[in-house]
């Protein structure tokens, strides 16, 4: 009987222990959770030998009941009959980047939390790779703001030629394009270069000179020569006659050739006609023959026998025999 007594003592004992047991639990402010009473009877036989029911709980602290199961014809009440009263345990849950995004913040707990920098997109512009992209504030490239086309020397407007120099020389203008800082750039860049060199010269490349003339009583000839160089926008090359004095006739030009020699009335039949037999002009008296007329001194001609002017009077001279030159 007392044997019976002391062990329902005990049992009272163990049954207001677990009646009074307050369990806590961890839960964030203002949050309801279910919680099985799994969690907090611990005491409780194993899965499968005892049912449990639940009850949202909150930080006001709701009641979980372990429930006795009859399993293999015996009761299983370890955990308590009745309620068990328990309570959430306040606790603190830091705030993570995924809250901020960027920035440096304090979690909420216990210390501050590094989120990396705030970049503002779009917040500059600068050229790169010929165009003008965006750039945000942490100086990350974005995407292309603006195209800008970028070339050397195109889009010219065509030749223009001109004379420079004497030689014939060509201009254009032509479009520069590209990036500049922060924005595009068209620069209109002149070129220029020689296109074709030209002969500077007057009177040149003369093709040589022709046969002799008579011109205002002296002999002449001439040749074809060219005067070069630019004019407007071509290299020219004009013809022009070139004339020079081959003798300065002391007597007179007659058929293309000088006479010198004059005629003092000296006269000789030569055997088939009479002739005029030519003599120096005054002033000019060179042969070792010579002839007076009056007070005045002549020298007579002296030529070759086969010379075309030669008379049929021949003189031995010191040089040989020589003909006097019939005018």
């Amino acid at each position: 009987m007392r044997l019976s007594k002391y062990i329902k003592g005990v049992f009272l004992v163990v049954v207001l222990l677990f009646t009074f047991n307050i369990v806590y639990a961890v839960c964030k402010p203002g949050e309801t959770n279910a919680v099985a009473c799994s969690s907090f009877c611990s005491n409780c036989p194993s899965s499968g030998q005892h049912t449990f029911s639940s009850y949202n709980i909150d930080m006001m602290g709701h009641k979980c009941v372990c429930k006795n199961t009859f399993t293999g014809g015996t009761w299983w009440t370890h955990c308590g009959i009745g309620l068990n009263p328990w309570t959430c345990k306040q606790a603190c849950y830091p705030k993570t980047c995924s809250d901020f995004g960027c920035g440096v913040h304090y979690d909420g707990c216990s210390k501050n939390i590094n989120c990396g920098p705030c970049c503002t997109s779009h917040a500059d512009d600068s050229c790169y790779n010929n165009d003008v992209y965006w750039y945000d504030s942490c100086g990350v490239r974005e995407d292309k703001k603006q195209e800008c086309s970028h070339c050397t020397n195109c889009d010219c407007t065509g030749w223009s030629y001109y004379c420079s120099g004497e030689d014939v020389w060509r201009t254009q203008d032509c479009h520069n394009r590209g990036c500049s800082v922060d924005s595009c750039t068209d620069t209109i860049v002149t070129l220029n270069e020689k296109y074709s060199e030209c002969n500077d010269c007057v009177e040149c490349n003369c093709e040589g000179f022709g046969p002799n003339y008579c011109k205002n009583g002296d002999l002449y000839h001439n040749q074809t020569c060219y005067n070069q160089g630019c004019s407007g926008t071509s290299c020219y090359s004009n013809p022009t006659v070139v004339e020079a004095l081959v003798e300065d006739c002391i007597v007179d030009c007659v058929d293309n050739a000088c006479l010198n020699y004059i005629d003092i009335g000296l006269r000789i039949y030569d055997g088939t006609q009479t002739v005029v037999i030519a003599a120096e002009p005054l002033g000019t008296v060179t042969s070792a023959l010579r002839i007076a007329k009056g007070a005045t001194i002549y020298g007579l001609v002296l030529v070759d026998v086969g010379d075309a002017f030669a008379s049929r009077v021949r003189i031995n001279t010191a040089s040989g025999i020589m003909a006097l030159r019939k005018l």
